[in-house]
């Protein structure tokens, strides 16, 4: 239920047949355990604002674009977080009023928001991949300070294949991987959130190889300078920006550059892919994906929707299970 002040935000609501209706779909959103804001709030309540002229308790395609004209840029775009709020509450609405309207591939794909996301190719992944395994096998200073076991391509591969955040990976303890269910424990992740997550066979390999050669016992990845702490997030990120990525030639995609969280962004956008290529419906595929990187507010992941909309007409793979994405290790050794 809605605390005092989402209470107070509410009752400025504008009166309209769908006041009631966004109550409901208010207080469902923070029963399932999304952060709702006062930033979303206002724009919920934009929402509302702007449905009041409409005598009706369904939403129709000519009110979705009214909408959207009011808050459109000069490009005709609107912004991901009401676009992903107007289909939200849409999709609410269709549970009881079938003849409501619901987003199509095709209207998503008209109405392109204007934030911009980098994903890795396939090609490319393999390319990172390539990078950093040379950079653990070649390079005199890697050998020198890690030994056989540089931590850059076990953590690419963590990157690669869970989705995680850079904080939480290099938050987690060895007593975090459990390498017999191969489920890595997050603790107190963003917005205090802990989970959960289930990895592939060949990244529980991968790590039970690392744990064992670099005699770690508290840190995952403990810092080069022994110091009882852990490697710092400034020195990952210029590891990738100035080695990995360039060594595997990887530039500009549409204006925006790679970053370590790219690698998040890529891991959603092929896990809703899988997902909804194998047959899952679309509203279920994006709460499962939520619920395993750990956003507290589904719209977060409704942004890489677009991403995958190709997908949606394509139902002849069936195989209905989220596969990993990280590349298979070959051969008994994992040394860099």
């Amino acid at each position: 239920m809605m605390d005092e002040k989402h209470q107070a935000i509410f009752d400025n609501f504008d009166d309209n047949p769908f006041k009631e209706a966004f109550g409901r779909y208010i207080n469902m959103r923070l029963a399932r355990g999304e952060a709702l804001g006062k930033t979303s709030m206002h724009l919920i309540q934009k929402l509302n604002n702007l449905l009041a002229p409409f005598c009706t308790d369904i939403i129709t395609r000519e009110m979705v674009d009214h909408v959207f004209r009011c808050c459109a840029d000069d490009a005709g775009r609107v912004s991901q977080d009401l676009f992903s709020k107007v289909k939200g509450f849409a999709d609410f609405i269709a549970i009881t009023k079938a003849e409501s309207f619901t987003f199509n591939s095709g209207y998503w794909a008209v109405r392109k928001a204007n934030r911009r996301t980098f994903v890795f190719t396939d090609d490319e992944l393999k390319r990172i991949i390539d990078a950093v395994d040379s950079y653990g096998r070649e390079s005199l200073r890697a050998k020198a300070i890690y030994g056989k076991a540089c931590p850059y391509p076990v953590l690419t591969r963590i990157l690669m294949g869970t989705g995680m955040r850079i904080g939480e990976i290099l938050a987690l303890k060895v007593d975090d991987i459990d390498l017999k269910t191969e489920v890595i424990t997050v603790h107190d992740g963003k917005n205090h959130v802990s989970r959960w997550v289930p990895i592939d066979h060949s990244l529980a390999l991968v790590l039970a190889w690392y744990i064992e050669a670099r005699k770690c016992t508290d840190w995952l990845f403990p810092s080069e300078k022994h110091t009882g702490a852990v490697i710092v997030v400034s020195g990952v990120e210029y590891f990738y920006a100035e080695h990995a990525f360039k060594e595997a030639g990887i530039g500009m995609h549409g204006g925006e550059k790679p970053v370590i969280h790219s690698f998040r962004h890529t891991f959603i956008t092929k896990a809703l892919d899988r997902l909804i290529k194998g047959g899952m419906d679309e509203h279920a595929a994006i709460p499962l994906v939520a619920a395993y990187v750990g956003h507290t507010n589904i719209n977060d992941t409704y942004h890489y929707l677009h991403l995958t909309q190709e997908a949606t007409t394509d139902f002849n793979s069936r195989q209905g299970e989220l596969e990993a994405l990280i590349p298979e290790v070959e051969g008994e050794s994992y040394e860099w």
